[in-house]
């Protein structure tokens, strides 16, 4: 006896297994390794007998990050190409900051209080309570460069997303919102642009996430 879930609309696709029910865990292991768009249905006109469980899965092209939600990079490079991050040719997607093609956000992303998987260090910091974020560009960054010249225009949406480890996937903190920055800020490795964003949506703690 394997079960399955049924999408409808796609009756090529379905969820099984060997086990008389499917699992909240397993839907959500299915929604990440999948596609970051999907949600399930919650609707009462979804919800099916156990006999024939279907499961309704929408992909809402205008879902937006979820503030506090965790995501690798692979994730969010799907949201905005519709494929994973590719291990050769990647660009910019692996370091610190990154316009992805076709958009005007600018995603950025941080750690704090420990150095990044290449070793680069910054002080970065989240005030927690104020939903504050300090964050620095890359060595010689300033504000004439392209890409920060747009950001302070406001030309580039800035999407903030960070974490304390540098092995776990980032916390998404919101759209931020630029409260004042400062070139020729002293960094280990020379110096860089500072710029201090309001962070959107309810209280958030890196350490709980």
């Amino acid at each position: 006896f394997k079960p399955k879930i049924l999408i409808p609309d796609s009756i090529n696709w379905v969820m099984s297994n060997d086990m008389p029910y499917i699992s909240n865990q397993a839907i959500k292991t299915f929604l990440k390794y999948t596609h970051p768009k999907m949600k399930i249905s919650t609707s009462e006109e979804d919800i099916q007998s156990a006999e024939n469980p279907i499961i309704k899965f929408d992909v809402d092209v205008d879902l937006e990050f979820r503030v506090g939600e965790k995501y690798s990079r692979s994730d969010v490079h799907y949201f905005y190409h519709s494929e994973a991050l590719p291990r050769i040719g990647s660009g910019r997607w692996t370091t610190g900051y990154v316009v992805p093609k076709g958009s005007d956000d600018l995603v950025i992303f941080m750690n704090i209080g420990v150095a990044g998987t290449t070793g680069h260090d910054f002080d970065n910091s989240f005030d927690e309570v104020n939903k504050v974020v300090t964050w620095y560009g890359q060595n010689k960054a300033h504000s004439k460069q392209p890409t920060f010249n747009k950001l302070i225009k406001g030309q580039l949406t800035p999407r903030l997303f960070a974490r304390t480890n540098n092995r776990d996937d980032f916390t998404y903190l919101g759209v931020g919102s630029i409260k004042e920055y400062k070139n020729d800020v002293k960094i280990k490795e020379g110096s860089s642009i500072r710029i201090t964003f309001a962070c959107e949506g309810n209280k958030i703690s890196l350490d709980d996430n």
